[in-house]
């Protein structure tokens, strides 16, 4: 009877390694801040600013914020490799107020101003978006 319960328990051992050791790899799903930089030149002028590249799965996301004379500036740039897939910004003025924007993606200055951010990375880091 001993000898029946320590083969199944081998057994049973066995089958549990090889199941986990047969299981397909997860996708690459990596998220979190890759790269963050402080006190770039932007537009508009800002004070203390800082931006994050952030990788999410299969794209990436600049989050950039900053003090401007009367408020401050919350910036997201959604994008996968050359592509912006979204762009907008939240201005939350000293009294209070807030007031969101979309940004026009086929405009040349948003276009201008998305590359120009991106550039303040790490070549190696923003590959990691293609």
């Amino acid at each position: 009877m001993m000898k029946l319960k320590t083969l199944f328990l081998v057994t049973a051992t066995c089958l549990t390694i090889t199941a986990c050791s047969t299981t397909p790899p997860l996708p690459e799903t990596t998220v979190g801040v890759v790269e963050e930089v402080t006190n770039i030149k932007a537009f508009p002028d800002t004070k203390n600013n800082k931006a994050k590249l952030i990788k999410l799965g299969d794209h990436c996301n600049i989050e950039f914020t900053g003090i401007m004379d009367s408020a401050r500036a919350r910036e997201n740039w959604v994008f996968k490799g050359n592509t912006l897939i979204s762009a907008g910004t939240v201005i939350v003025a000293k009294d209070g107020t807030s007031s969101a924007k979309s940004f026009d993606l086929y405009d040349k200055q948003v276009q201008a101003n998305f590359l120009s951010l991106r550039d303040n990375f790490k070549k190696e880091n923003v590959a990691a978006c293609e």
